[in-house]
This record gives structure tokens, sequence and C-alpha cells, in this order.
């Protein structure tokens, strides 16, 4: 099969450096409206042609990948089907169902095989964690995990931030969706979407709740923040997981108690895609049983969704008396109001704040960030701010499944059991929204009402250490350690709902 890459982006180097271990696949050249950088991409991985896409569109080529940036896939993929080419389009292929309905139809049309570039579904890991699914070796599913989250640093002129065909969500949540489509073998039931899309730009994060039949499934990505890389599937006997499912080959598993580990072949993270759409192509097949129309249109139907959130991230969490929102810039005099207080920073391991412009700056900075809230009455004025602090926040933890709770409050509202309210809510979203396994929480000598917040809210005591700096207020503690595993968590609501 002759195949040229259109685009000539990091990504197309991978691309490339995969085709070239594929037997099947004779890597041409490369296209780009950049003709210098299309030469010297051809060089660089001993292609004898390049040029722009219609110098390929016109020739003898058999296939065309598109690596270009992703809001010019729909046109670029009709015009290679004009010109009856067999099209590999990386991830996400498309934005709407529509279009999928469109693409495909042209291609069948022209008689030429259109391919979602999906990776992870090619990988032997991924093969292996659905063959222990059907062979129950975990036992019954009983819930289903995938998360992609990383900070990136992208202009605002990115595509990424572009309202119709950017955000977090269609572009990585594709890897979560489609590889939970593919494990689980069914159409997923959105139960519900989460995003912190504005009015004016798309997405950096977001999390979804999804149903497969009776078992419940959960995807979470980022672009804004690190967090977890994972796919993990649960079971009546144990579990399996996959960090950077999309493109590693190890496993871990824990089944009966017992731990253990397996390191599959990976040849390369786009090599087993790229084979078997050769295969495909030399065969004369014109649709891909496992990325078919089908599956690009199952994961559309819960990525498209992205469109109708715009501002659900920051809509609160309630509960019988209090509001937990995310914090806004108008919101800096009322947290001056408690935050001035010397009996409610300086406890905690901060300094009481010194004016206004100074809590309108911690306010600016806690509005950037997605696990820190407000604690609000109904009135939905802050009182008091509560946290789950991740790795890169944590002083306690530095694992992807594990977080530390931090919390104060305003004087006033001190002794009448909002605090416990407020954490009780936040341990629900830390263990069944963000699928931690361990909160870490702790205080410092001689805060009582802290500590008492931690035993209501059912927080084992772990140890304690001396000396311990405290960087804010330039001295040195006697502090004590607590913590909350995700079976106890779950031992506490199931004891609540008796």
């Amino acid at each position: 099969m002759r195949l040229a890459i259109f685009g000539c982006g990091n990504i197309a180097k991978r691309i490339a450096a995969s085709c070239l271990k594929v037997k099947e696949i004779d890597l041409v050249g490369f296209a780009s409206k950049d003709i210098e950088k299309a030469k010297a991409y051809s060089e660089n991985y001993g292609c004898a042609d390049y040029g722009d896409y219609e110098h390929f569109l016109n020739g003898d080529i058999d296939a065309v990948y598109i690596a270009v940036y992703n809001p010019g896939h729909h046109e670029l993929i009709k015009r290679c089907i004009e010109h009856h080419k067999n099209v590999i389009c990386e991830k996400p292929m498309l934005f709407s169902v529509e279009e999928n309905r469109e693409l495909f139809a042209y291609a069948k049309e022209n008689k030429v095989l259109l391919m979602e570039a999906l990776k992870s579904v090619f990988l032997p890991s991924i093969g292996e964690v659905k063959r222990m699914m059907k062979e129950g070796e975990i036992g019954e599913i009983e819930e289903i995990y995938a998360s992609f989250m990383r900070a990136g640093h992208h202009p605002e002129s990115h595509w990424i931030s572009n309202l119709v065909s950017g955000g977090a969500f269609k572009d990585l949540g594709s890897y979560c969706v489609g590889t939970m489509n593919y494990l689980m073998e069914m159409e997923p039931e959105l139960l519900k979407l989460q995003s912190d899309r504005k009015e004016d730009r798309s997405e950096t994060t977001a999390f979804a709740d999804l149903q497969y039949g009776s078992i419940r499934g959960k995807a979470t990505v980022s672009n804004s923040m690190d967090g977890d890389c994972l796919l993990r599937v649960k079971g009546s006997r144990g579990i399996i997981e996959a960090v950077n499912f999309w493109k590693q080959g190890k496993i871990s598993y824990t089944i009966d108690g017992v731990r253990g580990e397996k390191d599959i072949e990976l040849i390369s993270d786009f090599y087993y895609e790229l084979r078997h759409f050769a295969d495909l192509v030399d065969n004369g097949i014109k649709e891909s049983p496992v990325m078919s129309e089908e599956a690009s249109e199952k994961i559309l139907k819960i990525t498209g969704q992205i469109d109708g959130t715009i501002g659900d991230l920051t809509m609160p969490m309630e509960t019988k008396r209090l509001i937990l929102r995310h914090w806004k810039k108008d919101d800096a005099p009322e947290m001056f109001r408690y935050a001035c207080d010397p009996d409610v920073g300086p406890i905690a391991g901060w300094p009481a704040h010194r004016s206004p412009e100074e809590s309108e700056a911690i306010v600016d900075h806690f509005a950037t960030r997605n696990e820190i809230y407000a604690i609000c009455l109904k009135d939905d004025k802050p009182i008091g701010c509560i946290e789950i602090k991740l790795k890169e926040n944590s002083d306690m933890t530095d694992r992807d499944d594990e977080c530390e709770l931090g919390y104060w409050l305003g004087k006033p509202f001190w002794g009448q059991g909002i605090m416990p309210e407020a954490a009780r809510r936040i341990l629900q979203r830390a263990f069944d929204d963000l699928h931690m396994e361990k909160v870490w929480c702790g205080y410092y000598d001689g805060n009582r009402k802290s500590k008492r917040v931690q035993e209501k809210c059912g927080f084992r005591y772990m140890w304690t250490s001396e000396d311990l700096d405290v960087p804010l207020m330039h001295e040195k503690r006697r502090g004590h350690v607590t913590c909350m595993t995700k079976e106890e968590w779950n031992n506490l609501k199931a004891e609540e709902e008796k």
C-alpha cells in the first residue's frame, strides 16, 4: 500500500516512524501547505516524494493518513474521497454525527475505505484487557473508568479553543469513550456531563458519567491540569488498570487479592492501527470491523454533547444547608471579611489577609483551579473554602489516585456542623467522581476544631510529625496526619443508607 501523510506536525513524526515498521506500507512522502516543511520531513524519513495536497491527490498513491489540525479534517477527507483515495484520519476525525454519516456515505459511494485512527483500540494491551473481561478473570464487571488529564500550554489562537471544533472532551475524550465502548461492546447512555466550557471558549476540563447497561462508566479529561491518565475496569473479583492506556503495553491487575502485571508486546503505539488499515486496503475491504462508521458515531454521540454543556462545571454542588461552587472574582470582599480574622488562617497555616487587594489576588488564583470551592450558604455568599488538593498541590501525596483535603471556615459559622457537611460532599466528589483511592488530611497541634471535623467525617489517625515546616507562617509546628480509603468511604455510605 502506497501511503502519504498529510500534515507535518509533531504527531506526523510518530506516525511516520510507525509506518516504517509496517512491511505492508510504502511511505511515499509528506504533504503540507508549507512545501519546505514537507520536503524536510520526506528527506528525514527517506521518502522519495513531497508536495502540497493536490500533488498527492492527483498521483498514484493508495491511501492518505490525515494528520492536520482537527478542524481541517472534514474538508481534507472529502477531497481525498473525491480523488478515490483510502483515508485514515487522526482522532477526533469529525465533530458531529451528521458529518460522520455524510462522509462515510460519500466513501461508500466512491468505493474507498474511511477509518478513524483511534490507536488505543488496536493495542495488544487493550486486547488483553478485553480478553480478561470476556473470560471472567475479574468476575462480573461492575465499573469502567478512563481518564486523560494533562496540563497543556495552548495559545488563545490554538484550535483547541474553538467553540465548534475544539475542546478537551472532543479531543482527549475520544480516547476515553472510544476505548470504553470497544471494551464494553455497546453504546453507552450519557447520564451527566460537566465541563468548564464558556460562551467565549471551549472546555478545558470535563467529566462524563455513562451507563453501559447495568454498568457505570466514567470519563475524565483535561488539557489544563495534570491528573491521572488511566483505564480501570472493576469486577466482582478484582480490577485491571492500564496507565497511559492509549500508548503503552503494560497492564496491572489485582484478582482475589493477588496483584500482578503484564508487559505486553508494543512495537509502537501507531503500528497496530496502521497494520490493520493496510490489511483492509490490500484486501479491498471498505469498512473497518473495529473502527467502523457505527463505532465512530457512538463516540460522537457522547463527545458531541459537549456543545450543550456551557458552564456546567461551575454548577454548584449542594447539601442541605450549603452550596459549594467555584470562586468568582466578585467574591473577594466576602473572602476578606472572614480571611482577615487572625483566628482563622494562622491556625490552618496561612497568615490573615492584610487587605482587600490581597483577597482579590487569591480569589483570582482560586478561580483558575477546578477543585477548589467556595462554601456558601443558600444566599450564595462565601463563608469559607474547601479544596481537593490533587498531587501537584499536595504535600501529602504524589499519586494520581490520591488527594488531600484542605478547608477553612469563617469564625461566625464555627460550631454549627457546617464544615463536616461540606467535607462529606467533597469526599463524595473525590471518591465517586474523581475515583480517588485515598484522601489525606491533617491538622496542626492545637487545632481541635479541625481535628473534630476529620473525626466526624470518618478519617483515621495515621501519624504525628515533629518540626513540620509551615512556609507561609515562617515557622515549624507539630502536625497530625489522617486518612480515609475508598473502602472506608463506601462502608460509611452503606451504613448511612441502612
